[in-house]
């Protein structure tokens, strides 16, 4: 398995997972491995968010606060998503020359349509908050 933070590997022609080194359990017959492997990782989606604010205190009780707050401060979306991980025996596809599916497939498709299902984190947001206490 190649690490998919290195930034090293290109989706559109290379797989993240060795097929080789995975393979599916015979119908009825009892494995030896554990059922879930907790050392599988996907890609590391760190997200970072931030504010910041003021008051104003006009007389001993009315104040005004006013703050900024922003929602992916970094613009850190541009990740892919999990590898796929069905058989291993279902071989790499590709179409116009590009990789398209197969194990361990990094679907780099989902980059450019980040809808709200997606495991994908969203553009960088922001609001402004304007509060009058009285």
């Amino acid at each position: 398995m190649k690490s998919p933070n290195c930034g090293c590997i290109d989706p559109t022609q290379e797989t993240i997972l060795n097929p080789a080194a995975w393979q599916d359990q015979a119908p009825g017959v009892p494995g030896s491995n554990i059922v879930y492997y907790r050392d599988f990782r996907g890609q590391r989606r760190p997200i970072i968010s931030g504010g910041l604010g003021k008051t104003f205190m006009l007389k001993e009780r009315m104040s005004f606060s006013i703050r900024a707050e922003f929602f992916n401060l970094f613009n850190q979306n541009l990740s892919v998503a999990d590898p796929s991980t069905g058989s291993p025996a279902t071989p790499p596809t590709r179409s116009n020359g590009q990789l398209t599916g197969g194990f361990g497939f990094l679907n780099y498709l989902g980059i450019a349509s980040n809808s709200v299902n997606s495991s994908l984190p969203t553009p960088r947001t922001g609001q402004l908050v304007a509060r009058f206490q009285f």
